[in-house]
């Protein structure tokens, strides 16, 4: 034990440096508390932050990948009207002239209402085109070259009767040469037979892709520099440098494939219908899309030369770095703000909260403003969400239908001397079909009237169409439904 002269002789601690060490002491671990708060929360929102961008970019495939199901759904429908039409079924029998020529005036009516459709095209059995209709009318013969030697008639040529041949996507050619500007097409053909089962002839609709495309961009234009497009071979139809394009078309870039580029990534697209995976730093989504199953609708069936597209969405290491780098200037400025205020760091989290509402309004804006004449429903067919498209076709209010099953928001005709509700029945019997197969369906034309604002019944005619949309564990957790008025069509017919 240390004596008294001992312990006294211990050079004492001044009480500056104890209030000194104090003074650092504290700050320091304000400080050290802060970068460990700051440090957290940063993990906690880049983990956030991560999950939010690959769920957006799921979602957006998802949509992506139901718009082009729904166009091209409607494209397989108009071809088996103008090849089952009265007027074509009469020229097969007469031969004349006129009978050929009111057949050209039905396929121009189509035309007139889809600008989608570059060309529509009736070819004989021997290759010659008896009528080719555009947008700037009938013309008769207009390619004089024989389409004998086209892929999609020798395509539609073996086909039975009500099948429908769909080509790969491809570029337009004139006289052996692609025309240009390049024309991105698909081409839907179908056999055609007369009474005695003799093949007579090729019907083939043009669609101009490239607006399919274009609508795609209106839909999301800030984000449509993402979109990627392959084939099955792996050749891009749309990639993010535009020299890697059309590898099957342009002489030269035979081997320009992610098969070849990135196979390691080409292989893990292979393993699943949907998917997402980091690639090169960044992020690639992607989701395979059949086109024999998204045009098989009704009678008949498709056959395709692809078996499948893939429909993809690609953040780039560079777009994906910037994301993070963004939230890593965001919380250093957020450290030195709490070292001094920590009340700005809670303005910084209201302002991430005030963003987030904001992207959620700016979502259901987004559905809301697509092109077709959509409603989402449930399987009880409840009406769950509305496009503006169709509010005006149906003339109704979001208000007044939202929240309301299908047929109390649309009530029957009390007029309608026809007892019953025979489309009520029929659309719940097609929603449990698409329940039970998983498969969409565009339904018979049906005659359903419109109520008016003022109370009063207008007749109307519909093509509807009902498509599965999953949930995340693949489950159909609700229908959209898409209604096409072909009024004017469906009374020509009547």
């Amino acid at each position: 034990m240390l004596s008294a002269s001992a312990r006294s002789s211990s050079p004492p601690v001044p009480p500056s440096t104890t209030k000194q060490a104090k003074s650092v002491r504290g700050p320091l671990f304000v400080g050290i508390l802060a970068l460990a708060i700051c440090a957290g929360l940063y993990e906690s929102e880049a983990r956030r932050l991560e999950a939010e961008l690959r769920n957006r970019e799921a979602t957006r495939m998802g949509v992506y990948a139901t718009f082009v199901r729904h166009d091209l759904r409607f494209v397989s429908a108009d071809l088996r009207e103008l090849a089952e039409g009265q007027a074509l079924r009469e020229f097969l029998s007469s031969g004349a002239s006129s009978d050929l020529g009111r057949a050209a005036e039905l396929a121009l009516l189509f035309s007139r209402q889809h600008p989608s459709y570059d060309r529509i095209v009736f070819v004989d059995e021997q290759g010659a085109e008896r009528f080719s209709v555009s947008q700037s009318g009938i013309a008769l013969s207009l390619r004089t070259e024989n389409q004998a030697h086209e892929t999609y008639f020798e395509h539609a040529r073996s086909l039975t009767k009500g099948q429908i041949a769909l080509s790969t996507f491809t570029l337009d050619s004139e006289g052996g040469s692609l025309v240009q500007p390049a024309k991105l097409l698909l081409r839907f053909s179908t056999p055609i037979f007369d009474g005695a089962g003799r093949l007579r002839g090729v019907f083939v609709i043009h669609y101009l892709a490239s607006d399919l495309l274009s609508d795609i961009n209106e839909i999301s234009p800030v984000q449509f520099h993402r979109l990627r497009m392959l084939t099955s071979q792996g050749y891009w139809i749309r990639a993010a440098d535009p020299s890697l394009e059309w590898g099957f078309m342009y002489p030269g870039r035979a081997g320009l494939t992610l098969a070849q580029s990135d196979p390691a990534l080409w292989a893990r697209i292979g393993q699943k219908s949907e998917g997402q995976v980091e690639h090169a730093t960044g992020l690639f989504t992607w989701h395979r899309i059949v086109p024999q199953d998204l045009v098989s609708v009704g009678s008949g069936d498709t056959v395709a030369e692809d078996p499948y597209w893939i429909l993809a969405s690609e953040v780039t290491g560079k777009e994906w770095k910037a994301t993070f780098s963004s939230l890593r200037h965001s919380y250093g400025i957020t450290v030195l703000v709490l070292l001094t205020l920590i009340g700005a760091f809670l303005q910084f989290r209201r302002s991430l909260q005030r963003d987030r509402e904001r992207m959620t309004v700016h979502f259901e804006s987004l559905f809301e403003s697509l092109p077709g004449s959509v409603v989402v429903l449930t399987p009880n067919l409840d009406i769950v969400a509305a496009s503006n498209a169709y509010l005006e076709v149906t003339m109704s209010r979001r208000e007044a239908i939202v929240g309301k099953p299908l047929f109390q928001a649309f009530p029957k005709n009390p007029n309608d001397p026809v007892p019953g509700n025979p489309v009520a029945e029929a659309s719940r019997a097609a929603i449990e079909r698409l329940l039970i197969t998983g498969k969409a369906e565009t339904m018979p034309i049906q005659k359903y009237d419109v109520r008016r604002p003022d109370g009063s019944y207008v007749e109307r005619y519909w093509r509807l169409t009902n498509s599965p949309l999953r949930g995340a564990h693949g489950h159909i957790e609700y229908i959209i439904h898409e209604v096409e008025d072909v009024t004017s069509s469906a009374g020509q017919k009547a």
